[in-house]
């Protein structure tokens, strides 16, 4: 029995739309790998600075020892403004004003 030419169109148009949208969904899965990739990137970067700035932090200029525990005195500041503290804290709470 031959096919239908009305039939035959119909598939024909159908393919092409489900074609379509195969290609779309193809092509948005590759946009949304590289946005996933580029967001990984970004956090990486963050990660590494966080990590930097918290090596730096550490690295304070020792101004003397604390008479308390021996610890190194290291220049901070508070809401009252800056001030000399043990680098031990909170185990040692010693301060003294600056200046």
């Amino acid at each position: 029995m031959p096919a239908d030419p009305e039939l035959v169109k119909a598939g024909n148009q159908a393919a092409k739309i489900i074609g379509g949208y195969a290609i779309v969904a193809y092509i948005a899965a590759g946009v949304i790998v590289i946005i996933l990739l580029l967001i990984r990137q970004s956090i990486e970067g963050l990660v590494q600075k966080v990590i930097s700035k918290m090596k730096n932090k550490n690295k304070k200029n020792i101004l003397g020892k604390c008479p308390v525990d021996g610890g190194g005195l290291v220049e901070r500041d508070g809401k009252f403004g800056p001030f000399i503290g043990c680098s031990n804290y909170p185990k040692c709470h010693y301060t003294k004003p600056l200046g």
